[in-house]
């Protein structure tokens, strides 16, 4: 979905739900609605893998939970234009989340239109 409009502070973006292959197009979306020096806040969960779920919570579901490494994510958001200004990790509350570690970066989109070409990845 494209925004018709671009947000000049802060967007935030929970990434639980965007796996590798749409991390890409997700970023270079958040840049691209973003004004100049504008603010993002992405959270997600530490880790490499995904998990899938058919059921949860006593409902038949298909949903999918992917975790990244900061690193990872780093890397991506200086690929489409973000400056990375502070990485934040933390255990999960016991017995209140998923217990698995989180991570929260703040990246600011660069004042420039100079931006680094990544392939839009498509799923057939």
């Amino acid at each position: 979905m494209k925004l018709a409009y671009s947000v000049p502070a802060t967007f935030v973006c929970p990434m639980i739900h965007i796996s590798r292959d749409q991390l890409p197009a997700t970023l270079r979306e958040s840049h691209r609605v973003l004004q100049p020096g504008g603010l993002l806040l992405i959270a997600f969960h530490l880790g490499g893998d995904s998990i899938h779920l058919d059921e949860w919570w006593g409902h038949d579901v298909n949903i999918d939970f992917h975790f990244f490494r900061s690193g990872e994510i780093e890397r991506k958001l200086a690929e489409v234009g973000f400056a990375v200004e502070e990485t934040i990790e933390r255990e999960p509350y016991p017995e209140i989340e998923h217990q698995s570690r989180r991570a929260y970066i703040f990246a600011r989109r660069e004042p420039t239109n100079t931006v680094a070409h990544v392939p839009e990845t498509h799923s057939t």
